[in-house]
């Protein structure tokens, strides 16, 4: 008799796992096709499904399919893998949603001849695209899937063996912003940030509270986990960095407040808190600033531990205290009092103890007490720039003209110096003097209504020459060291002097600048060996004068020894004119009485 229809889910019992082998082995003896009958017939004498039969049967049955000789291998090859996880990657936003999907991926790889992502049917010889599905798989196997690259990276666990070795700091947007409600409101009071009115997809909505924005600094020491915070207004800068590093380094007049000192190594992300006015004010403090790489939260895991806290221990309820305070001032007052509270009580899962007992425990070697805030912030400026002096002795700094004549080392056409203090109106002058770096305060020169420099001297007016610099002190004494006198008035005349020799006093004779040259003695040098120089040398003709002019220069020359035959002997021996070669030694034959025996050789 058949049994009851069971749920497709239940377990068989003995007796139907019995019936089930029986007709599992009649159906191993037929042919592919010739079992339907059968299955109907099991399943009728079960009182379940096909699907229920099969699964009931499955240990009893020998597969039939045989297991294709590719399996286990992709037809993707690696190359292609990692071409669609490297398009894949691009497609994730920052937030972690994924905005590209495989087969839109695949498809654009495929249709710019980039990747094939095909397999060939081995039994019809067909070419096949491989599905998605297919696709997904092969990246698991390779670890090529996005999810699994976008996994955490493996980290190394960080130690710092003293209170003050290591702080990490942190500068983010608090959740609350000040703005004003209006007059009847009564001033301004902390205003939650919406979610839905206030974030980067609405950025106008962004713009109108920018100015009344604040933002949050906190900083934790890594091995007390003792950590402050303070609130800023508008946004992240290198000022207010350093103001908030100067705030937690300084020591504190409240007896409730032990945490001082320089640390010996601060932790900060790229940005703001690693500006070049920070890094200089670091180096000053001789503090080692380690910048970490752009998107690691996990190196500074302490201090992103206490932002939460913060959110969570403090921010969480301003909304409760937002018409009791109205100000930066009151924020930080009221933070103050709520972080030294949490400090001395809450007990860190780590060493079991107090952040501010665990601070306690610093070696006198290792905390660095410094001077007071103000004293600090004294330290910070910015990059120092190099302004030639101008000829009224001010330098042109940032878009604005400062007066250097109370500078010692400023010179016109020399360089200073010149840095900015942002705690300060103004900019400083850089000097070195034995050694020190020594800041000097310059004031803005400005301009009167007219456009005239505010301390220009009115012309007629009683004027006074300006101060002397060093150059102009020196240049003095140099002309009293040339002239040999003393005084001003004394040497101006003495270089007036017709006979002034510069230097004449110093050497009887004066100053011989070309004695080392009289002295001495020839540098003597052996003739070098060579090779003569062939060289082809034009023939040059003689130029010939007539023998009229050849007589009438040989009379100039003669004078009364010229006799009326040296004519007739000059011009039957030179009819076609005479060179000046002929004519010296006719001169000298005639002066030597040789004429005889010239015309006796004609």
């Amino acid at each position: 008799m058949a049994s009851s229809p069971r749920s497709d889910t239940a377990m068989p019992t003995p007796q139907q796992i019995a019936v089930v082998a029986a007709y599992a082995e009649r159906l191993a003896a037929l042919g592919h096709g010739d079992k339907a009958a059968l299955l109907d017939e099991a399943c009728a004498a079960l009182g379940c499904t096909r699907q229920t039969f099969y699964r009931w049967a499955s240990p009893h049955l020998a597969s039939e399919r045989k297991q294709r000789s590719d399996a286990g291998q992709s037809a993707l090859s690696r190359d292609e893998l990692e071409k669609i996880s490297a398009m894949l990657m691009e497609g994730w936003r920052q937030n972690g949603n994924q905005i590209l999907a495989v087969k839109r991926a695949v498809e654009a790889l495929r249709a710019n001849g980039v990747i094939r992502a095909k397999r060939m049917d081995s039994a019809t010889g067909e070419v096949i695209e491989l599905n998605p599905t297919t696709i997904i798989r092969a990246l698991r196997d390779a670890n090529l899937h996005p999810e699994q690259l976008r996994r955490p990276t493996p980290h190394t666990p960080l130690m710092s063996p003293w209170p003050n070795h290591t702080w990490q700091v942190d500068a983010s947007v608090c959740v609350v912003f000040y703005l004003p409600l209006g007059k009847d409101a009564g001033g301004t009071a902390i205003v939650p940030l919406s979610e839905a009115v206030h974030y980067k997809n609405k950025p106008e909505n962004l713009k109108a509270i920018e100015r009344f924005r604040v933002i949050r600094y906190v900083g934790v020491d890594h091995h007390s986990g003792a950590g402050r915070w303070r609130y800023y207004p508008h946004s992240e800068s290198g000022a207010h960095t350093v103001a908030f590093l100067a705030w937690m380094m300084a020591p504190k007049a409240n007896p409730a407040d032990p945490m001082n000192g320089a640390p010996w190594h601060l932790m900060v992300d790229p940005g703001a808190t690693a500006a070049n006015l920070v890094a200089r004010w670091c180096q000053r403090m001789t503090i080692n600033l380690i910048v970490n790489k752009p998107g690691n939260p996990r190196a500074k895991g302490s201090v992103e531990k206490l932002n939460h806290l913060v959110e969570t221990v403090f921010e969480s309820g301003l909304r409760y205290q937002r018409h009791r305070v109205s100000d930066i001032e009151q924020l930080n007052a009221l933070a103050e009092k709520v972080q030294l509270h949490w400090n001395a009580t809450a007990v860190h899962t780590r060493h079991k103890k107090t952040r501010f007992a665990k601070w306690m425990e610093i070696p006198a070697d290792r905390l660095r007490i410094t001077r007071d805030a103000a004293t600090l912030l004294t330290l910070a400026t910015t990059d120092a720039k190099r302004p030639v002096v101008n000829g009224d002795l001010t330098v042109n700094y940032a878009g604005r003209v400062f007066k250097v004549d109370h500078v010692p080392q400023a010179v016109v056409k020399g360089r200073l110096d010149v840095c900015q203090n942002p705690y300060h109106d103004g900019a400083m002058a850089v000097v070195m003097v034995e050694g020190q770096e020594t800041h000097i305060p310059l004031p803005e020169r400005t301009l009167d209504a007219h456009g005239f420099a505010s301390d220009a001297v009115e012309i007629g007016a009683a004027y006074q020459a300006p101060k002397d610099t060093v150059l102009e002190t020196n240049r003095k004494r140099v002309a009293e060291v040339a002239a040999g006198t003393e005084g001003l008035a004394a040497t101006e005349a003495a270089r007036r002097s017709k006979d002034y020799v510069p230097l004449r006093h110093l050497v009887p004779g004066g100053v011989d600048p070309f004695k080392t040259a009289k002295e001495a003695p020839p540098v003597v040098w052996m003739p070098k060996r060579g090779t003569p120089l062939e060289v082809s040398v034009p023939a040059v003709e003689a130029t010939r004068i007539s023998a009229t002019q050849a007589c009438m220069r040989i009379q100039e020359a003669l004078k009364e020894a010229w006799r009326p035959d040296h004519y007739q002997w000059v011009m039957r021996r030179f009819k076609e004119g005479a060179t000046d070669q002929d004519i010296k030694a006719l001169i000298r034959q005639f002066q030597e009485g040789g004429d005889q025996q010239e015309a006796q050789a004609c």
